[in-house]
């Protein structure tokens, strides 16, 4: 089995093909973005005044503005 798919097996069925759209706020919303995206579960961000950006762009994730998640998404979780 394709590793691939072995991820998209892994995610809930309901996540599966779905934008999550992650509101977040350090590193409880950084964890649960990183465990989506490890699931193979497209994951984008926006983040709360007062975050920084450092680490979320370290780690690869895409940076959207809140009016652009609302757009794209999905699925959305406020952390």
């Amino acid at each position: 089995m394709s590793e691939d798919k072995e991820l998209m097996e892994a995610a809930p069925a309901y996540l599966r093909g779905k934008v999550v759209a992650i509101f977040a706020y350090e590193n409880l919303g950084l964890e649960q973005a990183q465990r989506l995206r490890g699931q193979g579960i497209e994951v984008i961000v926006t983040l709360r005044q007062g975050s920084s950006v450092g680490r979320w762009l370290e780690e690869g994730f895409c940076l959207v503005s809140l009016w652009d998640a609302a757009d794209q998404a999905d699925v959305f979780q406020v952390w």
